[in-house]
């Protein structure tokens, strides 16, 4: 166990039977491509639906429009995408049958001259455009501070939690959550992962992004950091973050935080191989925190005493609708967990939308998602 008080800092030792042992294996290369496939194919659908959708009209606006070409163009644009992505012909299969109940029910009013294509193009475009103005120049960057209230728990400390900055470079969002965070003044910084999008060879401008975000906010307290999603390395993210001295990483481990005679117990996750026997030891500490990237481990995790536990990962769906929410969790868990409070009889779990933006296909833009700094207020 690692243990910080009064700025003396000793890193943490692995325990035994951890990811370190076991990075590489087979078992857990498939474990990995498997939980990737899953969490990415609905974003998929969804975007693939977007794209054929605004080509469709397009098409309409300047060709008119008969249900064959139209079926015809979908499928050659899923053709197209599917090559691109490289992914199973089952998941194209299915992305048909996914929009093409949709393509009919734009092809009725056109087809009954209910409304004239040129009418209805131009009205959808507009509004798509508009949306997605908003979408990317609007709403990622308008980031808000939520205070979270634990039931039945009481910190003394005024904590801040955050995830998934994920920079691509050092922008407004970096300057933003900096100069937030300065604000509140916490006592304790957590952050679950996921500090920046590519790989430190294949985008060196967000590693280092990434490195003076972490920099500046551990000037202001503490930070405790857990792995996120691959291709970030765990040697990679470590290397990152070895200068600072004020950031812990926490890879199936535990670190001890005294402050002001409050201890604080936190408990950093692995992404891929958590191990949640960690919750199983007792602890004499006051206070018992909890750190994964993903909502996933909460199966095993919520059965388990703590405070507690703090996710990221999902970006809140990060495209969502109203009154329906995030279209997926992004893990293999249902889409109720890409956001919020969720509590069992020994622990609770909360959930943030995070702060950035997908890294991979998915287009840089939110919708009634809003990126968010956590922040609990101590109370005395």
């Amino acid at each position: 166990m690692l243990s910080h008080e009064g700025g003396r800092l000793r890193r943490p030792q692995a325990p035994t039977g951890t990811l370190r042992g076991r990075e590489g294996g087979d078992n857990e290369k498939t474990f990995k491509k498997f939980v990737s496939f899953v969490e990415v194919w609905p974003r998929i659908i969804i975007f693939q639906t977007i794209i054929t959708f605004v080509i469709g009209y397009i098409w309409t606006f300047i060709f008119g429009l008969n249900l064959s070409s139209f079926f015809s163009l979908g499928f050659v644009l899923f053709v197209l995408i599917f090559i691109s992505i490289k992914q199973n012909w089952w998941l194209l299969i299915f992305g048909l049958a996914f929009v093409c109940p949709w393509l009919y029910l734009v092809y009725f009013p056109i087809h009954w001259y209910i409304i004239s294509p040129q009418v209805l193009t131009l009205t959808y475009l507009i509004i798509g455009i508009s949306i997605f103005l908003y979408g990317h120049l609007i709403e990622p960057h308008w980031i808000r501070v939520k205070q979270l209230s634990v039931p039945s728990t009481k910190f003394p400390d005024t904590l801040v939690f955050i995830s998934d900055t994920q920079s691509d470079s050092f922008g407004y969002r970096e300057k933003k959550t900096i100069d937030i965070i300065k604000n509140i003044k916490p006592k304790i910084i957590f952050h679950s992962g996921d500090i920046y999008n590519g790989t430190a060879t294949s985008n060196s401008k967000a590693s280092k992004a990434a490195y003076r975000l972490l920099k500046e906010i551990s000037a202001i307290a503490p930070v405790y950091i857990v792995p996120g999603d691959h291709p970030m390395s765990i040697d990679e993210v470590k290397a990152l973050l070895k200068p600072l001295t004020n950031v812990t990483f926490l890879n199936n481990q535990k670190a001890k935080h005294i402050l002001n005679k409050t201890s604080y117990e936190i408990i950093g996750l692995n992404r891929y191989a958590p191990e949640t026997s960690l919750l199983a030891s007792k602890t004499d500490c006051d206070y018992r925190i909890v750190l994964s990237h993903t909502p996933s481990p909460w199966i095993q995790a919520k059965h388990y005493p703590f405070d507690l536990m703090f996710c990221g990962h999902t970006h809140g769906g990060q495209l969502c609708l109203p009154f329906f929410g995030a279209f997926t969790s992004g893990t293999m868990l249902p889409r109720k967990f890409a956001y919020g409070l969720f509590q069992s009889q020994t622990a609770t779990m909360y959930v943030t939308s995070g702060i950035g933006l997908e890294g991979l296909i998915a287009p840089k833009i939110r919708l009634f998602c809003r990126p968010e700094i956590i922040i609990i207020k101590g109370q005395k």
